[in-house]
C-alpha cells in the first residue's frame, strides 16, 4: 500500500485469497532431499491432494491470510 501511494496511487481495495491450486505441488517441492515420498506424493491424483489442504484454504479465507495479495488502485490526479 505504501508503495503504491509513494508513485501515485490510492488504494482502492486490497484483499488477499488462498490459492490452492499451487499447494500440492509446493507440497511435493518439500520433499525434493526425499525422493521416495516425493514419488509416493506425485502418485496420488491432485485433486486428493487440493483436498487435503482444504483445511488451510479455508483458515486462510477467515482469517484473510494466504499467498495471493491483490491490490487494487487508482492513479491520482
Amino acid at each position: 500500500k505504501a508503495l503504491m501511494e509513494r508513485v501515485g496511487f490510492s488504494t482502492v481495495a486490497m484483499y488477499q485469497k488462498p490459492g490452492p491450486i499451487w499447494y500440492p505441488n509446493s507440497l511435493i517441492d518439500c520433499f525434493n532431499q526425499h525422493k521416495a515420498i516425493q514419488s509416493l506424493l506425485i502418485k496420488i491424483p491432485r485433486f486428493m491432494l487440493m483436498l487435503f489442504f482444504t483445511p488451510v484454504v479455508l483458515w486462510g479465507c477467515l482469517f484473510n491470510l494466504s499467498d495471493n495479495l491483490t491490490i487494487q488502485v487508482k492513479k491520482q490526479r
